[in-house]
């Protein structure tokens, strides 16, 4: 039976439990929940992206909350039933009843009969076996939440979805990537994205801590023979590559296997030793390639004085991973090395340092990667009104930063995700390019940010310089074109008729001021001297200064265009006396003899 929903309900007083306080929403946080509402009026289902650090699950709460008061049930989806716990601890700290949970044997309620529960939490790997949706009806949920939802277009969870939409299902998907190694769309999943805030927005706005990245040049590390599976470097492969081993026993060592070993042990310290440095005490957050790279590298970094260091894989116990997760949240514990459980769901602001032991071709597992370390310290930026006093407070504070270490060495055809592309924004190719050369040349870790601004700011000062190259060039061709008078033919001044002529087309300067000056003086209309080009005008004063005796043109000096015997004798009889020209010499005797 359809329900009308009322997306506006009045906002009663929060119920909590015993001990629990409400909370508060950031401007950011309460601005997404009131856009997801007002998206709902239109659509279905509605994407919010949002990066980590930002608040999502406190943000996906108070939508439940909100939602919850009058329109009932909610399911909430998370991607690894790993993650189960950490969804339901984290609803709980925000809604006034802690989730129930639905996976394996463990139905949302307690007797094994349905209850009204109204929060469920539950895996897409348990939701979308065979039958187990089945076992609700279409109209037990009237919202679902999909949490990091840039998986959303698998098969798994739209079997999921199909289940419940005839029961005029409202779905909202959360995620701090939206995109996909596969190019599934997630618009084949979500009508409209109602909200997004991505990581560079959340440094600006000093919601998040400014990331600082250094490149590690390591002699010998070569990923061009690794090849590409599913999008990605082969992670076998890279796993050998980044000094991942199986362990045998020393008697059971080829030559061979004892040469790779030792390659190896050096490449795990190519890791290890500048990490600790870098660290420099500080808790530490390692992404290692495989559970055996994960194993591998916590037994390096333990050799080395004063660190602490412990894997968490698939194959550690939840009690086991817990302890350690707390020891690291506490300070107990400096180091902690995984796979790809902290990808998502991870929540640790201590984390000052992120190691990338695993180099990657996939921007998402890099910003979730990121991600883990963005976050501020504890109370550090709440209730700060402005964007300047938080990034004041974090640059005050014992974590005014986040490391990220990156391992080079020969990428071959790989293109190789870093930082720079992460916090990138509208930076074109080439800046991103000029960034990362700049961050490698440097060796020293720096301020991404800045990196990329200062990338942005050489192009675009080397652009400015070029054009204003190409406008003071266009400026002198302006100039001579001003000055030039073209013509399209070529004349040859004194023809068979004594006449001017018209010859095949050419294009040359007009004649200069002083062989107009000479035409003049020689007769020539001054309309006519200077329609004429520069070669036009030097042939005919050449024809008219070929003349004998008092006909012939002076050529140069004060008397310049005139003919001799228009010019004072006395000049002429100094010219004749100091001048070494034959023909203007001759021409003054036949003058002065006249």
């Amino acid at each position: 039976m359809a329900v009308e929903l009322d997306l506006f309900p009045p906002e009663p007083e929060v119920a909590v439990s015993p001990g629990r306080e409400p909370f508060t929403l950031r401007p950011y946080q309460q601005d997404s929940v009131d856009s997801v509402f007002a998206a709902w009026e239109q659509h279905d289902s509605v994407l919010m992206v949002k990066d980590t650090g930002l608040g999502k699950t406190v943000t996906f709460a108070e939508v439940i909350a909100r939602w919850r008061r009058e329109q009932g049930r909610v399911l909430v989806v998370v991607h690894r039933e790993e993650l189960m716990q950490q969804a339901c601890d984290s609803l709980a700290a925000h809604l006034d009843a802690r989730p129930q949970v639905e996976m394996g044997f463990r139905r949302a309620d307690s007797t094994g009969l349905m209850t009204l529960s109204n929060v469920v939490v539950t895996s897409v790997q348990t939701m979308s076996r065979p039958n187990r949706a089945k076992w609700f009806d279409p109209e037990d949920f009237g919202l679902m939440i999909i949490d990091e939802a840039h998986h959303a277009p698998a098969n798994s969870y739209r079997r999921v979805i199909e289940h419940f939409k005839p029961g005029g299902l409202k779905v909202l998907g959360v995620t701090a990537t939206p995109k996909r190694k596969d190019k599934l769309a997630l618009a084949t999943v979500f009508e409209t994205c109602c909200y997004n805030m991505g990581i560079v927005e959340g440094i600006d706005e000093g919601w998040l801590v400014n990331v600082r990245q250094k490149y590690v040049t390591v002699e010998g590390l070569d990923f061009s023979w690794i090849k590409t599976t599913a999008g990605d470097l082969n992670q076998k492969q890279l796993a050998q590559e980044m000094g991942a081993i199986e362990v045998v026993p020393e008697d059971e060592l080829s030559e061979g296997q004892v040469d790779q070993l030792a390659k190896q042990e050096r490449m795990l310290h190519a890791v290890v030793a500048p990490s600790v440095k870098e660290a420099a005490g500080r808790p530490t957050l390692v992404f290692a390639v495989t559970k055996e790279h994960a194993r591998r590298l916590a037994e390096v970094f333990n050799r080395y004085p004063g660190v602490t260091a412990q894997c968490v894989i698939a194959e550690t116990s939840r009690e086991d991973r817990a302890v350690a997760v707390r020891q690291f949240q506490s300070g107990d514990l400096q180091v902690l090395v995984g796979v790809g459980c902290f990808l998502e769901g991870f929540d640790a602001p201590a984390t000052a340092c992120v190691v990338m032991a695993a180099p990657t071709k996939s921007e998402v597992r890099y910003t979730q990667a990121v991600g883990r370390g963005t976050r501020p310290l504890s109370g550090i930026v709440d209730g700060l009104e402005t964007a300047s006093e938080r990034r004041a407070a974090i640059a005050a504070s014992d974590k005014p930063f986040v490391t990220v270490l990156d391992f080079v060495g020969n990428s071959g055809r790989h293109r190789l995700v870093s930082a720079v592309d992460v916090l990138a924004g509208d930076a074109d190719a080439a800046d991103i390019a000029a960034a990362v050369e700049d961050l490698r040349e440097r060796g020293d870790a720096e301020e991404v940010q800045a990196v990329i601004d200062r990338a942005k700011d050489v192009r675009e000062l080397r652009e400015a310089q070029e054009a204003q190259r190409r406008a003071e060039a266009e400026a002198r061709r302006a100039r001579l074109r001003a000055n030039a008078q073209y013509n399209a033919r070529v004349v040859n001044p004194f023809g068979a008729q004594g006449s001017p002529e018209y010859a095949e087309p050419a294009f040359q300067g007009g004649a200069s001021g002083k062989q107009v000056a000479y035409l003049v003086r020689l007769g020539v209309a001054e309309e006519t001297a200077t329609s004429y080009t520069r070669r036009q005008a030097g042939a005919v004063i050449d024809k008219l200064a070929s003349a004998t005796g008092g006909d012939y043109i002076m050529r140069f000096g004060k008397h310049g265009g005139r003919r001799l015997r228009d010019i004072p004798p006395t000049y002429l009889q100094w010219m004749r006396t100091n001048i070494d020209n034959a023909e203007l010499r001759s021409n003054i005797d036949e003058t002065l003899g006249g």
